[in-house]
């Protein structure tokens, strides 16, 4: 299966501003949607080890990579690209797209 692979820097939305109440690991399965879009994406996130994170919590940020399981629809994705990640239609946080590839 082809998959379209971005590196990320993701921050997610403190739980007191109505943010996820825990924390993302590698395996996370979610959603995100691009600034001015309207369309979901579904990714699996996979954390950066070379920066030692092996969680990232509601109100801190982190680098990962998102790995895209729909490519045939996923738009070109740039260095500079941002995004919302969401659990349905809630924000759970934002994110910056800082490199990527294809597997």
């Amino acid at each position: 299966m082809k998959r379209k692979i971005v590196k990320a820097r993701i921050s997610l939305i403190s739980s007191e501003s109505g943010g996820r109440t825990s924390a993302l690991n590698s395996g996370y399965k979610s959603l995100m949607r691009l600034e001015g879009g309207s369309v979901d994406f579904g990714f699996e996130l996979t954390l950066d080890a070379v920066t030692g994170s092996e969680m990232i919590k509601p109100g801190c940020s982190g680098l990962a990579r998102l790995s895209f399981w729909a490519v045939d629809d996923l738009p070109l994705l740039t260095n500079g690209q941002r995004f919302e990640i969401r659990e349905g239609a809630r924000v759970v946080g934002y994110g910056e797209v800082i490199g990527s590839s294809s597997e």
